[in-house]
């Protein structure tokens, strides 16, 4: 059996869920498109006093790092659209996640979907 996941003509290629290994430990996905082009991403969790929740994409060479700032509540925050991370082939590549704080420690835990044009 084959099964084709999209949504708004757009193809599912992977999706998946991580725990981070301890409180203070980030998470990263490594892509390999082909044998001449991959990137990794990386989910990098701060906190402040202020609690209000922020994205931020920084891109160093062919590593995409989020910087997530008050990602930290149990039902968890995310992104409201996809993320564009790149092109391959001419095709765009986005991601969606959701992250989730883990009991008293803020263990983080993040479930991804990463699409295809």
């Amino acid at each position: 059996m084959i099964i084709k996941k999209s949504s708004a003509m757009h193809e599912l290629t992977d999706s998946g869920t991580l725990i981070a290994f301890d409180p203070s430990s980030d998470i990263r996905l490594d892509i390999t498109c082909d044998e001449t082009f991959g990137f990794s991403v990386v989910f990098h969790f701060e906190a402040n006093e202020t609690g209000q929740f922020a994205l931020k994409k920084d891109v160093d060479g062919q590593i995409i790092t989020f910087r997530c700032l008050n990602f930290n509540t149990s039902t968890g925050t995310g992104t409201s659209k996809p993320v564009e991370l790149a092109t391959f082939n001419g095709r765009k590549l986005f991601l969606h996640f959701w992250v989730y704080c883990l009991g008293s420690e803020g263990l983080r835990k993040v479930e991804y979907n990463l699409y295809r044009e």
